[in-house]
């Protein structure tokens, strides 16, 4: 027979709350998509006073309450269910690992459905005013993170009812830094406002990121919206800089005829990404080719009858058995066929 549950200190009290909340848990967890809690549950949560559904729907277990759990399966049902009729507290925290790099963040219900991908979800929470802008332990908004996992749908839901995309996370990681992966995403953020030249904590901006991981549409996206190409990060490294350091040909071959930089700076990219296919790639022809068209922009344009310079002028040292850079197209032809001068002006560049 049925009985209303009271808030009971006894040992039979204590038992009856456990076994609903565990029930409720299993449900939230192994549910099917698009399910509501079974009538057996509802039933008995429904039959205690508000006061003690409140309180068996936001304990924790294994870190969750189980309206986060229902939030990162994306049951919005009952996700529904548990905010309205067990008054569940919407901003109660979890933890959530993330899927792609194993990271674990104490985060609130919508932020795990942001990032989980949980569309209806997202758009339960916001009607029911949870904060839009509520950070996990490493400062990054739902809206920030939603970039970092290209949903863009997610992404606009939120901004469009005030989700703030020029807040960084405690590394200064902006939205727009995370979404270099997506041309659409960075178009959307750049046409709601975001700064194309925020720096994060390394002093890098979006265009270092896009670089980085070669992206070459999204590069040239920043460069249209005018992104700085002479900024550097706090290891000197300016946007040039950068693409030869990754290799990154195709971003290389555009700055160099989009942006203006000197023919010394031109002959040192050249010289620098060849090295960075030597020694990263063991890719000797490639690194041999980029080499050749840096002697010659040095050879085309002497200064007194004499080669571009190379700077700084590194005096001859034993570790480099007292080797110096080649200077003239005779000593760079030298090298065809010395595998260890070749790594020798491979550590000298």
């Amino acid at each position: 027979a049925a009985r209303e549950l009271e808030i009971l200190l006894n040992d039979e009290g204590k038992k009856i709350m456990d076994q609903i909340f565990d029930s409720l848990m299993r449900e939230c967890t192994f549910a099917v998509p698009g399910s509501r809690l079974s009538y057996i549950v509802r039933n008995r949560l429904e039959k205690c006073k508000e006061s003690l559904r409140r309180e068996i729907v936001n304990r924790i277990k294994d870190d969750c309450s189980p309206l986060f759990i229902a939030c990162k399966r994306g049951h919005v049902e009952i996700v529904e269910y548990l905010i309205t009729v067990c008054k569940a507290d919407i901003e109660q925290r979890g933890l959530y690992e993330v899927p792609d790099d194993r990271s674990v963040h104490c985060v609130t219900p919508l932020w795990c459905a942001a990032v989980a991908g949980k569309l209806p979800v997202v758009k339960c929470l916001i009607a029911h005013g949870a904060d839009i802008n509520a950070v996990s332990d490493t400062g990054s908004t739902p809206v920030r993170s939603a970039c970092f996992m290209t949903h863009l749908d997610i992404v606009k839901i939120l901004v469009e009812n005030g989700a703030d995309i020029h807040r960084a996370n405690y590394n200064g990681g902006t939205c727009l830094i995370n979404s270099v992966q997506s041309i659409e995403l960075c178009t959307y953020l750049l046409r709601n406002g975001a700064d194309v030249n925020t720096r994060d904590i390394q002093m890098k901006t979006a265009l270092h990121y896009a670089i980085q991981e070669h992206r070459f549409e999204t590069t040239k996206l920043f460069l249209e919206h005018n992104a700085d190409p002479y900024l550097k990060s706090r290891y000197n490294d300016d946007a040039l800089q950068t693409a030869c350091l990754k290799g990154a040909i195709r971003i290389f071959d555009y700055l160099i005829k989009n942006v203006h930089y000197s023919l010394e700076r031109l002959a040192d990219a050249h010289e620098l990404i060849g090295t960075t296919f030597f020694d990263e790639h063991c890719d000797v022809s490639t690194a041999m080719k980029y080499w050749r068209r840096g002697m010659e922009i040095r050879m085309e344009n002497m200064v007194d009858g004499k080669p571009l310079p190379k700077r700084p002028v590194i005096p001859p040292r034993e570790t480099y058995k007292f080797a110096v850079e080649f200077s003239t197209m005779d000593e760079f032809n030298a090298l065809a066929y010395d595998l260890d001068a070749i790594r020798i002006q491979s550590l000298l560049i």
